[in-house]
């Protein structure tokens, strides 16, 4: 079974390593208590299946987001409110389709924000993985489920499923989840300000577009047919080669002309510098 999201998983770690490491003897001991088996909960199993082609304008972006956002919120309270003998088929699975739900809504998010041709669009793409950062934070402090992974019995499961559970438990350590509440206060803001200055960081990058100018069509040699009339000689006679994707790849895939390449690969490498 898939765990956390591995952006979420990078982001804790970075978090952990941040803060200033305790004494194990100092770390809280956290209770593993076995609940009566016959007390049956019922725990959702939901795996977020989002269609792009909905995700039209700023608004639906948004408001999908929101609702993914409360939904997830409520499958993780129902997880940490479980009262019950925690399985792999039960709980760990709901737990699976929440990280994984997750996952998705995330990767759409950062996807709209990185690559879609509307700056509002993309702002809102933004916006939402920054709330669903907090979701990843919280899953990953969220001491309530962690106990009740650490008491799932998996001595008769497949080695698959043993090493993602163990794997799980280990990334719950990592994430902080047994520290203390100043520290793990300390974790939910450096995630935060992770999630900020890495949106920053991409989106400079992103906006920073640089021009190549070429004197003739000459220098297009070895580009195919459609890419050269896409790119004819402006009124100054100049032909202007950016370092946006569509531009870049085929220039540096089919470019007879080294230098050429070199030139727009250095203007490439460094934009937002």
């Amino acid at each position: 079974m898939k765990f956390f999201p591995l952006l979420t998983l990078y982001i804790a770690a970075v978090l952990l390593s941040a803060c200033k490491p305790e004494a194990e003897s100092s770390a809280p001991q956290l209770t593993q208590t076995v609940l009566p088996a016959e007390t049956v909960i019922e725990l959702p199993v939901r795996y977020s299946v989002i269609d792009l082609a909905d995700l039209d304008s700023p608004g639906a972006v948004t408001a999908l987001c929101e609702q993914e956002n409360e939904t997830m919120l409520k499958h993780m309270a129902d997880l940490e409110a479980f009262q019950g003998k925690a399985t792999v088929d039960d709980y760990y699975k709901s737990l699976d389709s929440l990280a994984i739900s997750l996952g998705n809504m995330t990767s759409v998010a950062q996807s709209m924000s990185a690559v879609h041709p509307d700056p509002e669009l993309r702002t809102a793409g933004e916006n939402c993985a920054q709330l669903l950062s907090e979701i990843g934070t919280d899953l990953g402090l969220s001491r309530p489920i962690f106990e009740a992974v650490s008491t799932i019995d998996v001595a008769n499961e497949e080695q698959a499923t043993r090493h993602s559970v163990e794997k799980a438990l280990l990334d719950f350590r990592l994430s902080g989840v047994d520290k203390d509440e100043a520290t793990r206060a300390r974790i939910r803001e450096l995630n935060s300000e992770l999630v900020n200055i890495g949106q920053t960081f991409d989106r400079n990058i992103r906006e920073d577009v640089r021009t190549m100018e070429l004197d003739s069509v000459e220098d297009l040699a070895g580009l195919p047919e459609d890419y050269i009339a896409a790119h004819p000689p402006a009124e100054d006679g100049k032909i202007r080669i950016t370092t946006q994707y569509p531009d870049l790849f085929p220039f540096i895939t089919y470019s007879e002309s080294d230098e050429l390449r070199k030139e727009l690969l250095l203007m490439y490498g460094n934009r937002a510098y």
